[in-house]
């Protein structure tokens, strides 16, 4: 049996059994048909589905006093795919079904040949018969044309091709804290963007660190105030590319300015230094969507560079910290 001829004979069971629900003494008559149409933009076929019923079912085709009353809704989803919610009503009753094609002609045709075997089930539809080759333009490329009946009831039934990859951007904002740079654990908020292609992914970020107070034991009421602002360059690749938690290894580099304001003192100094550091950290992301993420790091900033903070009039501040481990946690908006 060919394909065309064996989705009409389901489509014939299915308008019967599926759509109309009509009892046996009904499906004798053949009724007028009332459509209304809805659909998206270049998918009006309101006037091709009530040609092509009357085409289908031929001049032979009977009207009775009861009407056929259908609404269909067609809907693409971002895959370029078609459905249609097919709703039916006569006097014996409400009937609903719901269609998939590859395209708003397939959807057109399939929602035609449902109402023609719903008007009349016992008629033999008048399909159009596939064009012969002509061997003399076999090799010819052909003008673009509409699809026959055959053509597109089989469409459905083709394989979808796959939607090559592309890069995607995501925004990411954070909060997270950091350990041992300062004279306690520092609290920090980050944002930062990023592009991400299959596996690999490449972000900025920018942090604000709380201020923090450094008194001096040596020298009651001395001390400084520190402020630390970051800049951080990640490259990420996910090793574990599980759908719902993926996992990432990511490593970059990092600069770090950081600024002391002496206080406490006659004539208070202030001074910075700015330090590079690099920075390796594993992330999970746990998706909530297909745009949106939660993601907690886990990492380390590692500084060849690490001198004394000395101000004048009080002395040594801190020395900074070879290793600086951290913690953070955040949404990522990907779009």
């Amino acid at each position: 049996m060919r394909p065309a001829v064996a989705l009409v004979c389901a489509l014939r069971f299915a308008s019967i059994g599926l759509v109309l629900g009509l009892p046996a003494r009904a499906a004798a008559q053949s009724a007028p048909l009332e459509l209304t149409w809805q659909g998206p933009r270049g998918c009006d076929r309101a006037g091709y589905v009530r040609e092509r019923v009357a085409r289908l079912l031929g001049s032979g085709a009977r009207k009775s006093d009861s009407p056929l009353r259908a609404r269909v809704a067609v809907h693409e989803d971002a895959a370029g795919r078609f459905s249609a919610d097919l709703e039916t009503e006569t006097a014996y009753g409400v009937g609903r079904k719901r269609l998939e094609g590859e395209s708003c002609d397939a959807i057109a045709l399939a929602v035609a040949v449902v109402l023609a075997l719903a008007v009349a089930p016992d008629a033999e539809l008048e399909l159009e018969a596939e064009p012969e080759p002509d061997p003399d333009f076999a090799l010819a490329t052909e003008p673009a044309r509409p699809l026959s009946d055959r053509e597109a009831l089989r469409e459905p039934l083709r394989p979808r091709q796959p939607r090559p990859p592309r890069a995607s951007a995501y925004l990411q904002a954070s909060g997270g804290v950091l350990f041992s740079l300062l004279s306690e654990p520092s609290t920090y908020i980050a944002f930062g963007v990023g592009t991400r292609y299959r596996r690999f992914s490449l972000e900025i970020t920018g942090a604000a660190h709380r201020t923090h107070s450094l008194y001096l034991s040596e020298r009651a009421g001395a001390g400084a105030e520190l402020e630390l602002f970051s800049a951080r360059l990640l490259g990420c690749f996910t090793v574990l590319p599980y759908e719902l938690t993926p996992f990432d290894a990511c490593a970059g580099p990092q600069l770090e300015n950081l600024t002391a304001t002496a206080f406490g003192v006659t004539d208070p100094d202030s001074g910075s230094v700015l330090l590079v550091s690099g920075v390796l950290a594993l992330r999970a992301r746990l998706r909530a969507t297909s745009w949106l993420s939660a993601a907690l790091d886990v990492g380390v900033a590692a500084r060849a560079f690490h001198p004394t903070f000395v101000l004048q009039g009080v002395g040594d501040v801190f020395e900074v910290p070879t290793l600086s481990p951290f913690i953070a946690t955040g949404l990522n908006a990907e779009f």
